[in-house]
This record gives C-alpha cells, sequence and structure tokens, in this order.
C-alpha cells in the first residue's frame, strides 16, 4: 500500500502578488521587471517569479503550537485570483458592479496592510509601546531596587514585537478598510502613454495634503485623504471621498509623474518598472532613496505621529492636478 504524499509547504511568499507584478513586465523584454534599489545605483532584471517574495513571510503559529506556512497564501491566492479577474475590467474601463467592487476593495485591503514597510512599522510600533510599558511598570514598582532595574535596564533600543503580530493585524483589518474603501469614489487614470507608472514592494500610497505638503499615512476617513494604487504601467487607481467628475480618465504627465514619486517615496526599499532608465533611478529612486517614511509612537508633535526622514517633499494635491 502507497503512503500518502504530502504537498510541500509553501515557504516563499510574495508580498505583492504576482499576478498584479505582470502588468509592469517591460513590452521590449518578455517576462522582465526592472528592480530599482533605493539607496544603490544598480538596476536589476527580475522576474514576477523572483521578486518581492521572502521565505516564511505569512508563516505563522498556530492556535496548537503547529508552524503553518501555508493558510494564510492559501487564503490570499482565493483573493488574488478573484482580483484579478476585475482588474482586467477595471483596466479596460468598465463599470464594476456591487459583487466586483466589493472582492476588489478586500484585495485593496490586503495591499494596504501587506507591505513590508505596513508589516515593518506596525512590528516596530508594538515593540515600542512593549518596551513603554515594561518601563511605566518599571517606574511605578513597589518591588525591590533589584526588581525595578530588571524591569528597565537591558532593552535593546530596537526591540521589535512578536513579527506575527503584523500579520494578525494585517486580517484583523482588512474587513473594516474593505468597508471603508468600497465607500470611498473610484477614479481609473489612464497614462498618456509618454510616461509609464512604476510600482514597489509597498504599492499603496495613502497622503493627506495639507499646507502645500503631504503627510504620509494620512487617516483613511479624513475627507482630504488621497489613495493611489498603481494598477498596471498603463492604469492606475485614484481613491478619495470627493469625486473627480469621472470614473477614469486620460491624464497629463504630471499626473504620472506626481504618483510615481509618492510610490517611489513610501516604498519601503525597492521599486519595480516596465523600462530600465538610469534617468530615472538618479533623478527620482535615488532621489528619494532616504526618504522612506517611518510612523513614531510618540513625537512633539503628538502620539502616531509619521515623520518623512530625508529630503523634504511638498506637492499639490492630485485633485488639483486632475482639475
Amino acid at each position: 500500500m502507497l503512503s500518502e504524499r504530502k504537498s510541500p509547504r509553501k515557504r516563499k511568499h510574495h508580498y505583492v502578488p504576482r499576478f498584479y507584478l505582470s502588468g509592469f513586465e517591460d513590452p521590449q523584454n518578455p517576462h522582465v521587471i526592472w528592480i530599482y534599489e533605493k539607496g544603490k545605483d544598480l538596476i536589476r532584471a527580475g522576474s514576477k517569479e523572483v521578486i518581492a517574495v521572502q521565505n516564511d513571510y505569512h508563516t505563522y503559529v498556530n492556535g496548537g503550537g503547529t508552524v503553518d506556512t501555508d493558510s494564510v497564501e492559501d487564503l490570499l491566492s482565493k483573493v488574488e485570483g478573484a482580483a484579478a479577474k476585475v482588474l482586467k475590467n477595471i483596466e479596460s474601463l468598465h463599470e464594476l458592479g456591487p459583487p466586483d467592487r466589493l472582492l476588489f476593495s478586500c484585495f485593496l485591503a490586503f495591499m494596504a496592510m501587506r507591505g513590508p514597510r505596513v508589516r515593518d512599522d506596525a512590528d516596530r510600533m508594538a515593540g515600542e509601546q512593549e518596551k513603554a510599558l515594561r518601563r511605566f511598570i518599571g517606574r511605578r514598582s513597589t518591588a525591590s531596587a533589584e526588581c525595578s532595574e530588571d524591569s528597565t535596564l537591558d532593552l535593546p533600543s530596537d526591540l521589535i514585537a512578536e513579527p506575527t503580530f503584523s500579520l494578525g493585524l494585517m486580517f484583523h483589518m482588512a474587513k473594516p478598510l474593505s468597508a471603508i474603501l468600497n465607500c470611498m469614489n473610484w477614479t481609473t487614470l489612464v497614462a498618456d502613454g509618454n510616461e509609464a507608472f512604476l510600482t514597489s514592494d509597498s504599492p499603496m500610497v495613502r497622503v493627506l495634503p495639507y499646507g502645500g505638503g503631504l503627510a504620509v499615512e494620512g487617516p483613511f476617513l479624513s475627507e482630504d485623504v488621497e489613495i493611489t494604487l498603481p494598477l498596471s504601467k498603463s492604469h492606475a487607481l485614484y481613491c478619495s471621498w470627493t469625486s473627480v467628475g469621472s470614473n477614469h480618465i486620460r491624464v497629463r504627465t504630471a499626473v504620472t509623474r506626481e504618483i510615481n514619486r509618492r510610490t517611489v517615496i513610501s516604498a519601503a526599499r525597492f521599486v519595480y518598472a516596465p523600462i530600465r532608465s538610469r534617468h530615472l533611478n538618479q533623478r527620482l529612486v535615488q532621489k528619494y532613496a532616504h526618504a522612506n517614511p517611518v510612523r513614531i509612537v510618540e513625537t512633539k508633535s503628538g502620539p502616531n505621529t509619521l515623520e518623512v526622514r530625508g529630503r523634504d517633499w511638498t506637492a499639490r494635491s492630485l485633485r488639483e492636478l486632475l482639475a
């Protein structure tokens, strides 16, 4: 009697879906996507199979103490399969019915939470909160001085929470975020052909224009928040609470460049493009190599304020550029 073979565990997990990345392949080089890295002058060729992937990125230990490498991957695969079909309709500029819009809202919610910048940010914040709590307990402790010292000393400055915290947060936030995104106005932006849209390792960007500047990671429910997601080299999705008058707009090069700039600034490390260009690398990717937005737990401006490290970047809102 033959023993039942177990299927191999899924270890290589994509934090940016493969079907999505295929929209950014170089039309002159089949299956090639060009990889730009912040802080490095090298431009590399890759493919959707080998980029935006990390071993055990979606792995966690379940309630029974078993290492589970597959469950999150299986769920995301179902979401992505449904979203891939809807994406074709969006790029064809078809009006989406409520079921398709709801499906794609779910996909957008996961895209907002699954990138390495957002997950690293969430884990770091949790670690900072844990460190602050332990120090508070140490200060308030009525135990011996030795016990108090044990509570406050030897804490690493980069204390990070359990990595699966951000994975749980992704699923905890998926339902409310999908409901919020489903209620927003969606506009498909079509590039004019002069410049292509880029994407990144954290491609869904949320900004809040204010006083000529941009606060990265603006609140979803703020009336002025602007959300962008490049859908392919020729299309991008723009979500806002204010209608811009049309469900799809062919945009000027200035709009494409502004969306690309936001995409690059928000990238944790990698930018993916359908073209190989030293000009693009020097004038955009490396210009904002150190402008990775980081959420910090507490600043003089108040809790949960974001700082953008590196160059100052100000811009007009997309709503103004689309007017």
